[in-house]
């Protein structure tokens, strides 16, 4: 708790969240795991070490981190750059415009451990909700993750696949596109019939740069919308975890967690 994400960070970029702190699907509403979080720009060194508060692990282990942070750039590059050609972006407004590797953004590394509980005591782990930023880039060897597609009532395990990544869109990308392309709403739940595991994984969560405009991008494939607001990404952040942490929603609120405003199956 000496690296509280809540303190050190006002955008839950850097340090330790504990289990039951968010919103979630278990009994008292509230999540069941715990995660520790670590700034691309700490590691990379883009907004001075002075500022990167960190257990002694990290310093250890922080050859390995950049390491993996330029790997995840060279995969985002790769997809940044094809989505752009695919909605006919003009050249100086692509994708990558507004997620510049050596450029200071909100990425982090998530690490997460999901606790085990009983088979008596079923629930999600964590609330449906869709990721906040624009690319999700997701580790993990064991079983849990679930999808809802478009215009489903029925949630679809995502089975994960020796030496592959899941990727998967969120919301920035939607907000980017007005909706063109859809975030990926998502849980942890447990196994049909089994009690939940201890589940870690980890996630590169891929972020637009912070005053980067959440509005439609100028191409013939992205609907007009009109906007009464349009929110910065830092703002965004900031929006999605002022709702993450209430104990319970307001009506209108879902979207926020969701991208719809429809009733979620359990």
């Amino acid at each position: 708790m000496a690296y509280d994400v809540d303190k050190l960070s006002e955008l839950k970029l850097n340090g330790y969240k504990p289990v039951g702190r968010n919103f979630g699907g278990l009994a008292g509403q509230k999540d069941g795991f715990e995660t520790y979080a670590i700034p691309k720009d700490g590691i990379m060194d883009l907004d001075g070490q002075g500022s990167f508060v960190r257990p002694p692990v990290v310093d250890k282990y922080m050859n390995t981190l950049k390491s993996f942070v330029r790997f995840v750039n060279t995969a985002t590059t790769a997809i940044m750059e094809r989505i752009s050609v695919s909605l006919e972006l003009p050249e100086g407004v692509g994708l990558l415009d507004y997620h510049r590797p050596n450029v200071p953004s909100p990425d982090i590394i998530r690490l997460l451990k999901y606790h085990a509980q009983d088979i008596r005591e079923r629930g999600a782990l964590h609330t449906p909700h869709t990721d906040l930023g624009s690319l999700t880039f997701l580790f993990t060897r064991q079983p849990g993750l679930q999808i809802l597609a478009p215009n489903s009532n029925e949630w679809t395990w995502v089975e994960p696949m020796e030496d592959c990544v899941i990727v998967n869109l969120g919301d920035m990308m939607a907000l980017l596109t007005n909706d063109y392309l859809r975030s990926c709403l998502h849980r942890v739940a447990p196994l049909p019939g089994q009690a939940m595991p201890t589940r870690y994984s980890f996630a590169y969560l891929v972020r637009a740069e912070n005053r980067t405009p959440m509005t439609g991008l100028n191409s013939p494939l992205i609907p007009v919308k009109e906007q009464e607001e349009v929110l910065t990404s830092d703002d965004w952040i900031k929006k999605k975890f002022g709702v993450l942490r209430l104990d319970s929603r307001k009506e209108g609120q879902d979207w926020v967690l969701t991208g719809q405003d429809k009733v979620l199956p359990v």
